[in-house]
């Protein structure tokens, strides 16, 4: 199964951000895609998890590295 969500300014605050992605692993939905443009994260459900997301930021290049 799979979900798309819509999260207006989430990534104006990284530590709710980081924390709604940590939720959402122990409930079973992992990230498969996050877009800045648009502020749209796909998930897909799989297995509950206890991993802890964390953000980073690169300003040289304005980007999100490639794994997070």
């Amino acid at each position: 199964m799979f979900k798309k969500n819509v999260k207006w300014l989430w990534s104006y605050n990284i530590e709710k951000t980081e924390q709604w992605l940590t939720e959402m692993m122990k409930k079973g939905w992992h990230l498969t895609n996050a877009n800045r443009l648009t502020r749209t994260s796909s998930f897909e459900q799989g297995k509950q998890n206890n991993m802890t997301y964390r953000i980073q930021y690169n300003p040289k290049n304005r980007s999100f590295p490639t794994r997070l």
